[in-house]
């Protein structure tokens, strides 16, 4: 992976993360390395539906302990937002998350 790219893993394999992974293909700059969820088959499912050649996991650790990533995508569940942000800041990853950071102060 070139310098200048950027390493995206998605977290989470809905709807959501569909849409996130067609824009995150259309950045020259950013490359899909890590598609990842509680599920392995509807990880699996996603990478095969757009033809990404990735890491597919269903444990959050691993893709946090990844060198080649450097933003987490969370497309999971709001309530486990929070939880998986912290997770990924403390790993030294930029986040992206769709939906609320918190569902309560």
């Amino acid at each position: 992976m070139a310098e200048s790219t950027i390493g995206v893993a998605i977290h989470g394999a809905g709807d959501v993360a569909h849409a996130h992974a067609l824009s995150w293909i259309k950045n020259p700059r950013a490359r899909v390395v890590s598609i990842s969820s509680r599920s392995p088959q509807s990880a699996q499912a996603l990478a095969d539906r757009l033809g990404l050649v990735c890491d597919v996991r269903h444990k959050y650790d691993e893709v946090l302990a990844d060198p080649r990533v450097n933003i987490v995508d969370i497309c999971s569940p709001n309530h486990v937002h929070a939880e998986q942000g912290i997770a990924a800041a403390e790993a030294g990853k930029h986040i992206f998350v769709e939906k609320p950071m918190a569902m309560s102060l």
